[in-house]
């Protein structure tokens, strides 16, 4: 066998010495069982650092940064923090999910929450349905006309509050849908019959319920997962209902008392209508009450 060359043994004493000389990085140390206990028991709401001490602070951040004053860098204090399942309070909660109810939270979609938007749209949405139910109680000859286009244009309002949150997600579809079908309940209002005028506003009547109830960060909104598949039912019955009525009309003779007010293409869909938006009222009332209870009013 050949003899190694001379070079070959220089070149590996070379790398022999730049090994010894070259010091070699530490092995991290393994996680301790403390440490995954401290990781578990964070807190979920860390401070959120106050804004910037001038108002002009915010020109000099990138164009992908947003402003101080919007709600992702808003001053939120975590102290108004509630479960959007139960209503608990979360402010001394050291873990991601509630103790009451047990569901997870998620930060971001509490500060959302609690950024002051969404309960401003709520507010709105629950005088905007008082005002439709107002307008609902002029049945009389003279003001019926009044009633019937005011609660439609009412509605188109209320959707487009939930569309400043909810665009792009399902509850932003539901919201868009209860538009089309107000549009289309006050562009009826000129037929001779007013029961389609009726369908149509019962439909943007549950509608627009289930685009409250359809929280823009996921997930159900205090509690109502119950009155969504009501919301529901009630959508897919209200043709049903209308095609009832179309009959009830052609076999039931009304009595003369009732000329003024046909009992089953304006007393009945009117009273119905009442009751839907009424529930709406009530829904987003509760929905205050539980993730909002102890703000000022």
């Amino acid at each position: 066998m050949n003899a190694a060359r001379p070079d070959d043994h220089e070149n590996v004493d070379a790398l022999e010495r730049l090994n010894q000389a070259t010091p070699r990085d530490p092995l991290p140390p393994a996680p301790t069982d403390s440490a995954t206990e401290d990781a578990e028991n964070a807190d979920p709401f860390p401070a959120v650092t106050d804004r910037p001490a001038t108002s002009d602070a915010w020109l000099t951040r990138g164009p992908s940064q947003p402003a101080p004053d919007s709600p992702t860098t808003a001053n939120i204090d975590p102290t108004r923090y509630r479960c959007l399942e139960c209503g608990y309070p979360l402010p001394n909660v050291r873990k991601p999910r509630c103790p009451e109810c047990g569901r997870r939270f998620d930060r971001k979609a509490l500060a959302h929450w609690y950024s002051g938007a969404e309960q401003a749209i709520i507010d709105r949405v629950i005088w905007l349905c008082a005002t439709s139910l107002f307008l609902r109680l002029l049945v009389m000859p003279d003001f019926a006309g009044l009633s019937q286009i005011g609660s439609a244009i009412v509605c188109v309002l209320a959707t487009w509050q939930l569309l400043t949150t909810r665009a792009g997600t399902l509850g932003g579809y539901f919201a868009t849908a209860a538009a089309i079908a107000a549009l289309a309940s006050l562009g009826l209002y000129f037929r001779p019959t007013l029961l389609p005028h009726y369908t149509f506003d019962i439909t943007a009547g549950c509608l627009l319920l289930l685009a409250v109830l359809h929280a823009p960060t996921g997930g159900t909104v205090a509690g109502q997962s119950g009155t969504r598949v009501l919301a529901l039912l009630m959508l897919f019955a209200t043709p049903l209902f209308a095609v009832a009525c179309v009959q009830l009309t052609t076999s039931i003779p009304v009595p003369p008392l009732l000329n003024t007010y046909p009992l089953w293409t304006f007393v009945v869909p009117a009273t119905v209508a009442f009751v839907i938006w009424g529930f709406c009222l009530w829904t987003c009332v509760t929905i205050r009450r539980t993730l909002f209870r102890g703000e000022p009013e």
